[in-house]
């Protein structure tokens, strides 16, 4: 809803965090970037995109790690306990994004113990960049609650509540799904619908981990076999918001969502060359602080569009400068200097993460 584009101006950071590259990713270094592990020769391409040679320099027959962490299937042992899910879960799925079949959208679950023991909470959000609700929806329709972040979205798609009945089997007793606007066409914004409701289930989910992501497997009449794998990446609780606040501040492509969280977790070389001296969770901190100046800014510019008296307006416009201002000097001399410089061409680091054409 609010947008960052005042930055742009402000700050000429749109350049981006990352390195132009002279030629595509390699296959086993784009999954490294992720926080991944590549398995060569692991799995077959699915049907719909079989026809292409390579996706992102990864070969045909390789695509399908795209979907989910291959190497955590492979090394996941039955979840016995309920305290092994509980935390923030960041998905792996990047097939659909990286082979166009439609916007970046990307999946957080916040998994919670509950009451009676062996039950869980399940809360499913979703991470998108661009907020269509601001346009068909400001009126006569309504939409879930969500918490709006500049020009992308956070919003709860779906409630759940499952039991581990048995080591390595949950059983489903609750789905609640909400719906969300649709996105470019109505067949993309099913295939992300149908993309994002696993849990409607009769009948036991099979859940393993491997220490580090949990992993899923669903019954799925639509997929290959009937039977749809996914994996989830433990992360820190604040790193998806601030992960975001990097695309957002820097208007960088969102493509980028899982590098910049290995990026900002890690953290990564890159990363660290880049902040010199400057502690990685002071950076953190400033992403949090630059933020929410962003958003401040943004509602004022929302006022200067509002009906008001030539005094409000002159008081307002005089309001707007200066947080403008603060704004270009705290990315000027603050912990996010590096990221300006890197963006403005004047260091050779970056956040590390390749370009994806």
């Amino acid at each position: 809803m609010y947008r960052c584009f005042v930055l742009a101006a402000a700050l000429t950071i749109a350049a981006g965090l990352t390195a132009p590259a002279e030629a595509g990713p390699r296959c086993a270094e784009l999954f490294t970037k992720m926080g991944r592990t590549f398995v060569p020769g692991a799995q077959i391409p699915p049907p719909d995109i079989k026809a292409r040679e390579t996706l992102l320099d990864c070969p045909a027959d390789q695509y399908l790690q795209f979907s989910y962490d291959v190497s955590a299937v492979r090394d996941a042992v039955p979840v016995e306990r309920v305290d092994q899910l509980v935390g923030t879960w960041a998905s792996d799925e990047f097939l659909a994004v990286a082979s166009g079949l439609f916007v970046p959208v990307y999946e957080i679950l916040e998994i919670a113990a509950g009451e009676p023991p062996g039950e869980i909470t399940i809360v499913q959000k979703l991470y998108r960049y661009a907020d269509p609700a601001t346009t068909w929806f400001r009126d006569d329709f309504k939409i879930p609650p969500v918490d709006v972040i500049a020009a992308g979205r956070i919003s709860t798609y779906g409630e759940h509540r499952l039991i581990l009945a048995d080591p390595g089997s949950l059983e489903p007793r609750r789905a609640r799904y909400f719906d969300f606007p649709i996105e470019g066409d109505r067949n993309t914004s099913l295939r992300m619908k149908l993309q994002f409701a696993p849990f409607i289930q009769t009948d036991p989910i099979k859940i393993g981990t491997n220490g580090e992501r949990l992993v899923f497997e669903f019954f799925d009449r639509f997929a290959p076999g009937a039977k749809r794998t996914m994996t989830f990446r433990k992360r820190e609780p604040a790193t998806q918001r601030q992960a975001l606040y990097v695309i957002l501040l820097a208007e960088e492509s969102s493509v980028h969502f899982h590098c910049f969280m290995q990026a900002i977790e890690g953290p990564s070389p890159a990363l660290a060359a880049a902040l010199g001296d400057t502690p990685v969770a002071d950076f953190r901190s400033a992403l949090e602080a630059a933020f929410s100046m962003a958003v401040d800014l943004e509602q004022l510019r929302l006022s200067l569009d509002e009906d008001r008296t030539k005094a409000e307006m002159k008081a307002l416009g005089k309001k707007y400068l200066a947080k403008s201002e603060e704004l270009r000097a705290f990315f000027a001399d603050g912990p996010l200097a590096a990221i300006r410089a890197t963006a403005e061409g004047r260091s050779g680091v970056s956040l590390g993460c390749p370009a994806l054409n």
